[in-house]
């Protein structure tokens, strides 16, 4: 009897000489014509050699039945740049500032705050879809992260923004984790560490009026804070301890611009106080909230914590997840 289960198997010789292989598997039920096929990504410009094979699938192995000589294929349209390649995850780039990492020599931080866009595509379906994009500063020990879901395999970007408000250099490591079911963080890329230099803003310039110098101006046009209470909703999410969530009324001080002034140490004084009895004593924590995309940003900063009001979900209330 003629073979029924069958295989079609594809060899790929790459242009820098590494081979993989595909295959694909079929039970043919009729004595007549049928088909085998498959798709073959190519990805990788250049000249790439493909030869496949039948053979017949058996409880001891495959037994080859024919084969169809190599050919050559020259690829020169690969479909998406390739930084690096894990678990079924392409890391296709990495933007900071305007510039396309590795290269940051012309990218300059002049406002303040450091953007960072990382592009992902999933090549299979059962690759993670959980991710964090990780920016550490070196030079000063400081770390942020942004978490975000990726469904389906179409390629999609997360974007973090970071403060850098103090002039100088920096070296500043970037890294993408696939967050696992409990939260763990569990990376797989790191790109080599940049240098990213921050550039002071211009101070606005002092207009005077002509009839009232500098000394004489009244104590009215100094800035003023207004004093707000704030409530908030705060989810403890720590490994090994069920989520705690507390309701708290914080007192804070806002610029006319609604930037809190000593608001984030407000806040986490005020946080860790009300899970004293659930925090581990050395592990670190992070404040995150929820934006307007549904990402999980980071708050580390008055500034960062200024943003987090003003993007409440729609209400009065901040909600906010403290993770340890």
């Amino acid at each position: 009897t003629a073979p029924r289960h069958l295989c079609l198997i594809a060899r790929n010789t790459l242009p820098d000489g590494t081979t993989r292989a595909s295959m694909v598997k079929k039970v043919v039920h009729e004595f007549d014509t049928d088909t085998i096929g498959m798709e073959v990504p190519l990805g990788e410009a250049g000249d790439h050699w493909l030869q496949f094979s039948v053979a017949e699938c058996t409880e001891d192995g495959l037994v080859e039945i024919f084969h169809i000589p190599a050919r050559h294929v020259k690829v020169t349209n690969p479909p998406m740049p390739r930084l690096a390649e894990q678990e079924a995850v392409v890391l296709c780039g990495v933007d900071v500032q305007g510039g396309r990492w590795p290269h940051l020599a012309t990218s300059k931080v002049r406002n303040g705050t450091m953007r960072v866009i990382m592009a992902l595509a999933r090549t299979w379906d059962d690759a993670p879809d959980m991710f964090a994009l990780v920016v550490r500063d070196l030079s000063m020990g400081r770390t942020a992260v942004v978490r975000k879901h990726l469904p389906g395999t179409t390629p999609a970007t997360i974007g973090l923004d970071v403060p850098m408000t103090e002039p100088g250099r920096y070296l500043v490591e970037v890294s993408v984790a696939a967050i696992a079911a409990g939260g763990q963080l569990r990376t797989l890329f790191t790109l080599p560490p940049a240098t990213v230099e921050v550039v002071a803003a211009p101070a606005p310039a002092l207009v005077v009026p002509k009839a009232v110098t500098v000394e004489a101006v009244p104590r009215a046009m100094e800035e003023q804070l207004v004093e707000v209470v704030t409530p908030v909703k705060v989810t403890l999410n720590s490994s090994g301890v069920d989520s705690v969530i507390r309701r708290l009324s914080l007192g804070l001080r806002l610029r006319s611009d609604g930037t809190p002034v000593g608001g984030f140490q407000t806040v986490m004084a005020s946080v860790s106080a009300a899970f004293k009895a659930d925090l581990k004593p050395v592990a670190p924590t992070t404040l995150t909230y929820r934006d307007e995309d549904g990402d999980a940003v980071v708050i580390s900063s008055d500034h960062e914590l200024g943003i987090a009001l003003q993007h409440r979900a729609g209400g009065p209330l901040l909600r906010m997840k403290l993770i340890q």
